[in-house]
């Protein structure tokens, strides 16, 4: 308990005084070699940073991302006008160059499994989800989405839960309505499920889509504007997966403009970062605490963009050391979590026999038992259940799986 405190302490300390426990990286041109660079540094400490070269003459914009499983930042790069994947080992600081197939500018990354996903969508108004799998330099197609007719993506705008294997992506259907679409990845059939958005305004976008795989709480920013498409403010948001309800955090006051490609999310203290420019049109960092719900700002160097958070020790920690469970093991997906009223839990790999499950309160209690009939998906009901945490447990014959539950 006593750690626990202390951990606590330190993060309030951290956010406090403006200084982040790990590392941004981002990518930005040299003036003088023409050049691409990438630059490491610490939020809003201009001591920091150190600058590696690399051979790219450019890159194609919102196109960044880190894989926190093998500490690998990635851009797709340009070199003598040919597609070139960039990786940069955040430990190591040593660069590669892949001919790989080009990033859509809408990927993520489950750091459980150091898998990417990413959409890309046709005229036909279908949107593909693509896994990559950079190790093995395959690409496959996993499922599609047409609900109803969408037409393009919205950029920056995805986040991944990689307790569970889900993919978020927040943008208009063919009815213009705002929507939260959640792909679990992981599932052997395609699943994914729509919510339509109520939103605090009726006039807004959302973007810079996060996910906490602490708090299991997808944030985003929203930009506001009146009935005359006048900008009226921006604010940081929560979404909640199941109700659609999107509920306001804090307002980004003094900041109408946002560097496109820059927000990302330290797993480790909950603070969500962006470049933003205030009325004389300086460009600072925001900083801004999902646990008190207030932001500080200050220096983030010259012209970087492509900005991710360098959540590899998190990853470490939580999956491939931890008690979480990794690729090899997940075998059991609960979603939404949190849940309300019910929750759909899914099986990824065939269990002979007879299924048991229970669901079992923080103090120990069974609260919960069912036999289930060997399908990959059940919808269970736990509308009877109090708000709290709980342990779902998956009984066969061969093993025992296990996931937490958090009913809000």
């Amino acid at each position: 308990m006593k750690m626990k405190l202390l951990f606590l302490l330190a993060a309030a300390l951290c956010m406090n005084t403006g200084r982040a426990q790990i590392n941004l990286i981002g990518a930005a041109v040299n003036q003088e070699s023409g050049k691409i660079d990438l630059v490491k540094w610490q939020a809003l400490e201009p001591g920091s940073i150190e600058v590696f070269p690399t051979a790219l003459d450019g890159y194609l914009l919102t196109t960044s991302a880190f894989n926190a499983y093998n500490s690998h930042y990635y851009l797709n790069g340009i070199i003598d006008q040919s597609n070139t994947l960039l990786g940069f080992d955040s430990q190591t600081n040593t660069l590669s160059y892949n001919a790989f197939s080009a990033f859509s500018n809408i990927s993520e990354i489950d750091m459980s499994t150091g898998l990417i996903y990413t959409l890309t969508s046709d005229t036909e108004g279908f949107i593909y989800v693509e896994e990559f799998n950079i190790e093995a330099g395959t690409d496959t197609i996993i499922g599609a989405i047409s609900e109803p007719g969408l037409m393009g993506l919205v950029v920056d705008a995805i986040g991944f839960n990689s307790n569970d294997g889900v993919l978020y992506y927040v943008g208009p259907d063919g009815n213009s309505n705002y929507c939260l679409f959640a792909i679990a990845v992981r599932s052997e059939v395609f699943l994914f499920e729509k919510t339509i958005l109520n939103l605090p305004s009726p006039f807004g976008n959302i973007t810079s889509v996060q996910y906490d795989n602490v708090s299991n709480t997808i944030f985003a920013m929203n930009a506001t504007f009146d009935e005359m498409g006048n900008y009226t403010g921006n604010y940081i948001v929560d979404i909640d997966g199941l109700s659609g309800e999107v509920s306001n955090r804090g307002l980004l006051a003094g900041f109408p403009y946002y560097l496109a490609g820059s927000s990302s999310y330290d797993q480790n203290t909950g603070n969500m970062m962006v470049v933003a420019f205030d009325t004389a049109f300086i460009q600072q960092m925001i900083v801004f605490s999902t646990r008190t719900n207030s932001f500080v700002t200050g220096f983030v160097p010259d012209n970087v963009s492509e900005i991710v958070c360098d959540n590899a020790r998190f990853a470490q920690n939580t999956y491939i050391t931890g008690t979480a469970k990794t690729a090899a093991d997940q075998s059991l997906s609960i979603y939404p979590n949190p849940a309300h009223n019910a929750f759909w839990l899914s099986l990824y790999s065939a269990e002979d026999g007879p299924l048991h499950l229970s669901i079992i309160d923080a103090g120990g209690r069974c609260v919960h038992n069912e036999h289930l009939n060997g399908q990959q998906r059940y919808s269970i009901d736990v509308s009877g259940l109090q708000p709290g945490f709980y342990l779902v447990n998956m009984v066969s014959q061969q093993k025992t799986l296990s996931s937490k539950l958090i009913i809000k």
